[in-house]
């Protein structure tokens, strides 16, 4: 069957932080109405360290909405593919900063185990940014929309027809460094988050962004990604305990950081494990995954038995 679905997903967030604002140095857009936003164009300081995004946001709110172009990058003019929408942002803070927990809308089947992977490509012709509301055609032919209240916003992905529409959350990003992360499947429409990260340009205390998304319609099926370089100590995933027996996992991996990401070893259950995935059998009764990580590539997860069956 091939059809049209318009998901929309709200998404509550709960963290305190002030936006800074960028003064103009680009042309602002023509005004259409005598309106004073018409006058916004929230594309300035985007490029060339300006380190601001064009997404929507109001007036001291605690949700900036807006589109990554790299983890550490936040949103570059220069950039021409998108790793997901996410869900906090700082505006013009001197260095470049990712947001908390990106949203991606796909197509097809997922085949891969790292989430840069599935960075959609798209054009500035077909972007728009005004207060308050930000939309994007991506090439995979997903309409992206994006708006925000004081502590809400609302995405809206329109995808074209498939038989297989796919909306990625990425809770292990946080705007720096993630710390830890937790994901709670509440029920076939809901999905609930905690995420805690610290770093702003330079190491701080840690924050924790508490999130909910809702989405419009039922969705037919869940997963995790693959397994691949931590980049957290710790994510709890919680379950529902009706289709998951063992009611959530814990990952950790002690020390990882820009110098130790590299696994060395693995353990599920405290039992020695060296594929690259889990399967949905091991989901159901697994509580524990342990990584070891240091500085260099090891030979973990380099055999042809460890790599997930769809990439064999």
């Amino acid at each position: 069957m091939r059809w049209t679905r318009r998901p929309r997903l709200c998404l509550a967030g709960v963290l305190a932080a002030a936006t800074l604002l960028a003064a103009p140095a680009a042309p602002s857009a023509e005004p259409t109405d005598g309106h004073l936003t018409d006058l916004v164009n929230p594309f300035i300081g985007t490029q060339n360290e300006g380190n601001t995004f064009p997404g929507a946001a109001v007036p001291f709110g605690m949700v900036q909405f807006s589109p990554d172009t790299g983890h550490k990058t936040g949103y570059d003019y220069a950039h021409s593919r998108i790793r997901g929408f996410s869900l906090v942002h700082l505006s013009g803070v001197g260095c470049r900063i990712g947001g908390d927990l990106p949203v991606l809308p796909t197509t097809g089947k997922i085949t891969q185990t790292d989430n840069a992977r599935y960075a959609a490509a798209f054009r500035h012709e077909d972007e728009q940014a005004s207060p308050g509301y930000y939309r994007v055609g991506l090439s995979s032919g997903i309409d992206a929309e994006l708006t925000a209240t004081a502590r809400t916003g609302v995405q809206r992905y329109t995808f074209p027809a498939t038989d297989r529409a796919n909306v990625l959350l990425n809770a292990a990003q946080s705007l720096h460094k993630a710390v830890s992360g937790k994901a709670e499947i509440l029920d076939d429409r809901t999905v609930r988050t905690e995420i805690t990260g610290r770093g702003f340009c330079r190491d701080t205390l840690s924050y924790t962004v508490y999130t909910v998304t809702h989405f419009d319609r039922p969705f037919t099926a869940y997963g995790t990604w693959g397994l691949s370089t931590p980049v957290f100590d710790r994510v709890d995933l919680t379950l529902d305990p009706a289709h998951w027996p063992s009611g959530g996992l814990t990952v950790t991996a002690p020390g990882t950081s820009a110098a130790d990401r590299y696994v060395q070893s693995a353990r599920a259950d405290g039992v020695p494990y060296d594929r690259t995935y889990l399967t949905t059998g091991a989901l159901r009764s697994l509580r524990s995954l342990d990584f070891t990580v240091g500085p260099r590539p090891s030979e973990w997860g380099t055999s042809p038995q460890a790599a997930p069956p769809v990439l064999k």
